[in-house]
């Protein structure tokens, strides 16, 4: 469903929220240097913060450098996630994603994911790597748009392997498998694609497009510094 986008999403500047407090102010100083980077500046920028990150952008705007705020490992009583990861602005646009599935948005002018879960099986869970194309899985969207609140929507989903490509990303060269996830929500007869580029290598998602209302608002992700379980004291 193609439309002419309607949110224009502010981030002119980006923090690390909450980490370990005596690391506080020099990561701050990172990342302010970090901000909208030359696209040869962000290999450099990634190798020497050593925190998770992602390279985020809304839409059309420029590319932006985000470190990790926290791992949320409650989030499966209420997003049906195993653990969620959230990535926060310093205009407090707050971004949730697990196994690189956007999970939730929070903050954005006049759009918000408030959940998208599956029903039975996570297909990102399983890795989309060992998905079956003929697979069909069934979820569970809730959104708002504007004053419109949109609760509790039944979503079918299909994956389909578009072709390999080599990309060029912070982490390297990096041999992935494209994949297309179609989304449908029958009851208000749409459907939207998202996209997603997980490494041959580690099954990992290291770039996706993903909606946040169906066929509105896109945001692309690039895995710059994968999580580590040794950051585990750094949050």
């Amino acid at each position: 469903m193609n439309k002419t986008p309607k949110y224009l999403v502010s981030i002119l500047a980006l923090l690390l929220i909450v980490g370990c407090t005596q690391r506080y102010q020099k990561m701050s100083s990172d990342l302010n240097r970090a901000l909208f980077l030359d696209e040869g500046d962000y290999s450099e920028q990634v190798r020497s913060t050593p925190y998770p990150s992602i390279l985020l952008a809304i839409n059309e705007g420029p590319r932006a450098f985000v470190v990790l705020a926290f791992r949320d490992e409650g989030a499966a009583s209420y997003l049906g996630a195993s653990e969620a990861m959230l990535w926060r602005t310093a205009d407090d646009v707050r971004i949730k994603t697990s196994q690189g599935r956007l999970l939730s948005t929070s903050r954005m002018l006049g759009a918000r994911l408030v959940a998208t879960s599956f029903k039975e099986v996570d297909p990102f869970e399983l890795g989309l790597l060992n998905v079956q194309t003929e697979a069909t899985f069934v979820g569970q969207r809730s959104w708002v748009e504007g004053a419109n609140v949109y609760e509790s929507y039944t979503t079918t989903h299909r994956f389909e392997v578009l072709g390999g490509s080599v990309l060029r990303l912070s982490l390297g060269e990096v041999a992935t498998k494209q994949i297309r996830e179609s989304i449908t929500i029958p009851s208000l007869a749409l459907t939207f694609d998202n996209l997603y580029w997980v490494s041959l290598d580690t099954g990992q998602i290291v770039k996706s497009q993903q909606y946040v209302l169906p066929g509105e608002l896109l945001i692309t992700i690039e895995s710059a510094k994968p999580y580590r379980e040794q950051c585990n004291a750094c949050y």
